[in-house]
Parts: structure tokens; sequence; C-alpha cells
């Protein structure tokens, strides 16, 4: 096109003063080149001083770069960028894939603009051609994808943007959440978002598992509902059922079969009754039907914590006495628990010759409380206890004894009719019993006061954690007396031993029984601490201190997560195979003295039945240990966290890994979501390429203007002018003798 004006520009601009003093240069050196040619006649002088000045203005012109300056019009580049969503779920479909589709459109968009290809992945990344893009194993994010083209991928030109995906997005547009941040993005964009979706609209053959609703916080005992959103696709309204599984750690707890006759979305209501507490996974699995495109998403998992709404405790007392009054007192002053005692009113130790029913307000329930109520307690007391008399042992192996190893507790308290005194060395129940028996010798009791000694897992064990302080704690039990304990007791093989009597015998013994625990007290004489030979005040601490050691000794009988030596920190929601987590785990109580350096050791177990992989960590110095864990097999996984060096009990916690990655979880297209992005960007909502036409993509045309600068200073032949007036003017002076 020709310029529509012209002009003439001084790129260097000196100033006035800077010109002055350019031009007076010029002129002495002009006057110089008069006064050096004083012998030559006036013609040859002349003829000197004309070439000495030209060669003078046009160095100094030289010096001030002119510029011949065209104003030229032009038509602006105009261009539409095209992103291909290439995640996961874009490998979708059957004869042609999504991915294959989105470069179809990308082609028919580029056969009537130009256009520059990008691939979202998210990031959007330039390609040489839609051809290049291929489908990625990531998650879509559309919104990261449009940012990042506002902020440093656009191209020349744009005039617009075209998407190009099947909706399927898991970014915080997918969350129904980051409408603001769209409209800011499609803000700073400027440009129309125009929207095209792929995929096929008809039902897929594929059962989804959506939302799974229920509390995160279950109750022990209680039913918990369970709420299942389901899409049966293109099975809805056909012949037959869907086999629908409630699991629990791995473990089957409820079948419920859903008519396929009917629409396709529908909302399954399932129960589950949770019996132990504590972590746990909550798995629904739909038995995947024939053809299904996919069964990955056939089973949602869901971590969830089990707690007991009240503890139900059974007390047997072989007699009435003070210990089992205060005992019982304590449990009755507990809220959270509900309580069943049963008393043998005349015991053994009454020497008077009566049928064991008869000892009884009633006859003793022995059926009723180990046959039919046993699985409804979670703790059973033997007070002092006699039991063989009453028939209980032959509920023992295959009652007691399993209630026992699927999470009950068990705590047996000594006396004149319990432990060796009782002649439980001859009962079912000692197998469970954390101590040993020394089958020798009359003496069963020891009369006379005595202070108990902690042994060296009994000083850092929070069972006996009386006070906080530790040198307050070993204080408290120096100044603690009992009057009278069991003798013959004897400690058994990997049960942990707290507390001593005065002949060095197992006092305090606990122990594990595979989910259950047990204990043995080998005195009832506790109560003694609620009237000690001191100052009111001591009287009440020592009430206190009688209270703590009950609490703690049936929270750790309970498991209860307080009491626990370290804290292990899990995510709360599946975690996407392949994906990298932090567990970690930081230590609690009298632990958390020691900080760093601590081992700690960590067995991850998948459930129900997987083999376990053990890892090891140390703490540092703010007493924390992480443990970097990779998501590999799909379901429910168990964590038993351990101190290396000591005898606490693991901490078990839990975490569920999913079936597949997000993208791969539902396929289902989603043209509402691409239909707020064309709402928010002002752009259209296309379902097929032919929808955009070049001016909704182009917009109209708009004509600028280049600005075209001739730099005739630079010009070579100004150089060459430059060097043919120096050489002839010196040319001259040698041929007229002045050289």
């Amino acid at each position: 096109m020709p310029p529509e004006w012209t002009q003439l520009e001084w790129t260097h601009d000196w100033g006035p003063l800077g010109l002055i003093l350019g031009v007076g240069l010029a002129l002495a050196v002009v006057l110089l080149a008069w006064w050096s040619t004083r012998p030559l006649q006036a013609r040859q002088r002349a003829i000197l001083v004309v070439l000495r000045a030209g060669t003078a203005s046009l160095l100094l012109a030289a010096m001030l770069q002119p510029s011949w300056v065209e104003l030229r019009p032009r038509a602006d580049e105009r261009v539409a960028a095209v992103l291909l969503d290439a995640s996961a779920s874009m490998r979708a479909g059957e004869s042609t894939t999504r991915i294959e589709a989105a470069k179809q459109a990308a082609a028919a968009v580029a056969a009537n603009v130009p256009i520059r290809a990008f691939a979202l992945e998210p990031a959007p990344r330039l390609v040489d051609a839609a051809d290049a893009v291929v489908a990625s194993e990531g998650a879509t994010d559309l919104l990261a994808g449009l940012r990042g083209l506002a902020e440093g991928a656009r191209p020349p030109g744009m005039t617009s943007v075209v998407l190009i995906s099947d909706g399927r997005d898991h970014g915080a547009l997918g969350n129904g959440q980051g409408d603001a941040a769209l409209d800011e993005v499609a803000l700073a964009l400027g440009v129309p978002i125009h929207t095209l979706i792929v995929g096929d609209d008809a039902p897929l053959r594929d059962v989804v598992v959506g939302e799974v609703r229920s509390s995160r916080a279950a109750l022990c005992r209680s039913p918990l509902p369970v709420d299942v959103d389901l899409d049966l696709g293109a099975f809805a309204g056909g012949d037959g059922s869907l086999g629908l599984i409630l699991e629990l750690d791995g473990v089957p707890q409820q079948e419920q079969r859903l008519m396929l006759d009917g629409p396709a979305r529908r909302t399954a209501h399932l129960e589950l009754t949770p019996t132990e507490p504590g972590p746990h996974v909550l798995t629904v699995r739909a038995v995947p039907l024939p053809g299904e495109a996919t069964a990955a998403n056939n089973r949602v998992h869901v971590p969830i914590h089990v707690v007991r709404d009240r503890i139900r405790v059974m007390h047997l007392a072989g007699h009435p006495s003070l210990d089992t009054r205060f005992l019982r007192g304590l449990l009755r002053a507990r809220e959270d628990v509900d309580l069943v005692s049963f008393y043998i009113m005349i015991g053994r130790a009454a020497r008077v010759f009566v049928d064991p029913e008869d000892t009884t307000l009633i006859p003793f329930p022995t059926r009723q409380l180990f046959e039919e109520a046993l699985a409804d307690f979670d703790v059973v007391i033997f007070h002092d206890f006699a039991f063989a008399q009453y028939g209980i042992d032959r509920y023992v192996p295959n009652r007691l004894g399993p209630w026992i190893e699927r999470g009950g507790a068990f705590l047996s308290i000594g006396g004149r009719g319990s432990l060796s005194a009782g002649g439980y060395e001859a009962t079912s129940i000692w197998p469970w019993m954390p101590v040993d028996l020394d089958g020798g010798g009359a003496e069963t009791w020891h009369e006379g006061a005595f202070t108990p000694k902690r042994t060296d897992v009994g000083e850092s064990h929070p069972i006996t954690a009386l006070r906080d302080d530790r040198a307050e704690n070993g204080q408290a039990w120096e100044a603690s007396t009992l009057p009278g304990h069991n003798l013959r007791l004897l400690p058994r093989s990997g049960d942990p031993v707290l507390l001593q009597a005065s002949d060095g015998s197992p006092l305090l013994a606990i122990g594990r029984r595979n989910k259950g625990r047990v204990a043995a007290l080998g005195t009832d004489g506790t109560w003694s601490w609620a009237f000690p030979q001191s100052s009111e005040r001591a009287r009440d601490q020592a009430r206190r201190d009688y209270q703590t050691l009950w609490n703690r000794l049936l929270g750790w009988l309970l498991r209860d997560p307080a009491l626990a030596a370290v804290q292990v920190q899990v995510p709360d929601q599946a975690v996407p195979p392949g994906t990298a987590f932090d567990v970690v785990v930081t230590l609690r109580g009298r632990a958390a003295e020691r900080r760093g350096g601590v081992a700690i050791a960590c067995i991850d177990s998948a459930l129900p039945d997987g083999n376990g992989r053990a890892m090891q960590a140390e703490t540092g110095s703010d007493g924390k240990a992480t443990f970097r864990l990779r998501a590999e097999r799909p379901g429910p996984h168990r964590l038993s966290v351990t101190l290396g060096d000591s005898s606490d009990d693991p901490v078990d916690v839990v975490y569920a890994v999913a079936e597949g990655s997000p993208e791969a979880l539902d396929l289902r297209p989603n043209p509402a979501l691409l239909g707020r992005i064309a709402q928010a960007g002002g752009g259209i909502a296309a379902s097929a390429a032919g929808d955009l036409d070049g001016t909704a993509l182009l917009g109209p045309l708009t004509l600028g203007h280049d600005r075209v600068r001739h730099e005739l200073w630079s010009h070579p032949s100004v150089v060459v002018l430059l060097l043919a007036l120096l050489l002839l003017e010196w040319w001259l002076r040698r041929r007229w003798g002045l050289v």
C-alpha cells in the first residue's frame, strides 16, 4: 500500500547548545582549511574550502542521524487460539477417541481461520499442529489452562479462544467453585471464549458410583445410614439387577439388589452397624455388569472413624467390699459408662457352706451374660471373683476368649478369691491372662501394707502417669501404699509388667490379645487411697490419683487415642493411585520429652488381609517424623505406627487408595461446565465446529499502521561520498604542493 504521509526526522537530538557547538566546530574546520591554503591562488583556495565545508557538513548531518519516515496502512494479523484438552478422559471412546474427535474439530476450525494450537496438560503448551496433541495421564483443570493462556502463552493477534474438551474437569470449576476466578481470567483475555464439546451424548454402558454420603464419625453399635448416588448409564431401563455391596475395611457387611428398570440416576440407601471403634474405611462397591466401559468407577472408598457413644461395662464381684464399692462409684459417676454390676453376696472367704446359686439375690445369669449379651459389652471385670463355680468356665473358650481377640477388654482384679487365691490356673481363662501362676506354695495372699514399685516400662507408661510432671509422678508413687496383694504371680513372656509388689512379683500387668486387651491387678486395695493418713489436701490429691489410675487403665483397655505415645496424620480422602503423600507422626505425652532421634516403626498393610511393608524413620528436633508413601494398591490400607524402642501399643490409622485417577472414574461428558465457561467469556457453547464461523472467531477487520523508517545517515552512499570528498581534497592538496 502507498504511504499516507512521509517526513524527515532527526533521530539524535543534541539540543540547542549541542547544535551550536556542532555548527561552530564545523565552521572552525572550514576556517582552518582557508588558513592552511594561503599560498594557493584564489580559485584553488575556494575549491579546497568548498570540499572541506562539504565534508564537515556531511559529517555533521550524519551525526544528527536523519531518517526518512513513511506511515503505511496495514491489516492486523488475526488468529484464533485453539486449546485442546489433553487429559486422561480424552482417551475414552470406542470407534473414535475423544482426543481424535478434538483433533478433527481443530482441523475444521483451521480450515476457516488461522489458528494457533495449544495442548492443555493442564498448562497450555504451543504445538506445531493439532495432530501432534496426545492425551496424557493428567487430570483436567480448564481454569488453569485459560489462566496460563492469559498470563504468558497468548499468541500475537489473538482474537478469540476455542476450548475443545469433554468438560470433565477436576479443578476448581469441576468442584462447583472458581466462578469469580473464571470472570477474572475472561477479563484478562479480553476476547470471546468459545467452547466445543466432544464425546458421545448417548449414555455410556457404564455404572458410576458417585458421591457416598455418610457421617465421618460413626457410633459403635449404632446404625450408620449410607446414601449412594448411582448413574446406571445405558444400562438404565434394562432387565436384571445391579448388586450393591457395602464393605468395612474390605469385609462385606451388606448387599442390596437394585433393579435396572427405572431412571438412570438413583440414590441407594444402605446401612452399616460398626462394632469396633477406631479408624475404618467404608467401601461401596457395585458388581460390574457385562460390557461396562470401565470398572474403576464401580467402587468408592471413604475413611470414617467409629467412636463409642457409651462404654458398656460388666462388673462381676466375688463379694461386697470397699474396693468394689469405690470402683462401682467411679464407673457410675462417668456419664459415658453404662454399668451392669453383679455381686456375690456370700463369698468363699465367708466359710459358709451353701450352694453357689444361693449366694446371690437372684440366680447368677451365666448364660444370659456370656452367651446372649456378651457382644454388647466393651469391658468385662472380674473383681476378686472365683468364677469357676458359677459355670462361667465353659463359656470362656468359645465365647469370652474369642470376644477378647475380636477387640474386647478384660480386667481381673485380685483379692482373696481371685487370681492365685481363686484357682485361676485351673480355669480356661488363664491363657488370656497377662501373668503366669506359680503352682507351688500354699500362701496365696500377702497381708500387710506395701509401696508399689514401678518397673522400667512403668516409669514411662501412660497408665502409671498419675501426674503430668515426671518428678511429681515419682513422688506420688513413693507416697502411695496398698494394704495387701496376691502371691504366686509371675511375669508372662511378651506381656509388660508396670507395677511390682513387695516381693518383686507382678502387681499390674497388661497384654494384647489380637485386637483385644487384658490386664491383671494383683490387689483389691486401691480403695485405701481415698483415706490417706495425711492432710486434707493430700487426701483430695490421693483420691484424684485413684481416679486417674483407674481412668487411664480403662482408657488403655479401650484403646483411647488420648493415651497413645504418637499421633498420626494421614489423608482424610481417598488418594489417587500413583500419588505420593506424607504420613506425619508426632510424639505425644512422655514420649514428646525425647523429641529428636526417636526411632519410629511403621507397617503399611492392605486390608482386609494384604501383606504389610515395614518402614523406619527418626523424629527431628520438633518431635515429628515423616514417612513419604506412594499410593499403590487400590482399596483400604491400615498403618500401624509404634516407637521403635518402646513396648507401647501400636497406633492404628487407615487411609484409602482410590480405584483410579479422577479422570478415569467418571467418563460422562459435561456440556454444562463448558456452557458456564462460554457464558463467562461471552462466547458460543458449540457442539460442532460448523457452529463457529469466521466472524465469531476473528471478529471485524481492523486496520493498523506501520511506521517505516529509512535511516539516511547509515546508508552506504553517505560513507562513500564522505570518503570521496576526503580523498579528492587530499589529492588536490598534494598536486598543488600543500602535502
